[in-house]
């Protein structure tokens, strides 16, 4: 990763977690070719942004579950 980053000339980067049920499930990075620091509304906004991709996968995750859980019933009442 160290080399990729050093390829493309990233000079700073920030983290945030993207989070869901309070676990961090992912994180998204972004890379600038020169110093940067990122102002509190700009924190802020990227924060909302990874709340609700947080969101949106835990509520993708339980759509699959309970789609699963259909399936599987339907076979059970099939038997």
């Amino acid at each position: 990763m160290k080399e990729v980053v050093q390829q493309m000339g990233i000079e700073a980067m920030h983290t945030f977690p993207i989070l869901s049920l309070q676990k961090t499930i992912g994180v998204i990075q972004l890379g600038f070719t020169q110093q940067t620091t990122l102002s509190d509304a700009d924190s802020k906004v990227i924060s909302l942004i990874c709340g609700r991709l947080g969101s949106m996968i835990e509520n993708s995750m339980l759509y699959e579950h309970e789609k699963r859980r259909s399936r599987e019933l339907e076979t059970i009442d099939g038997l």
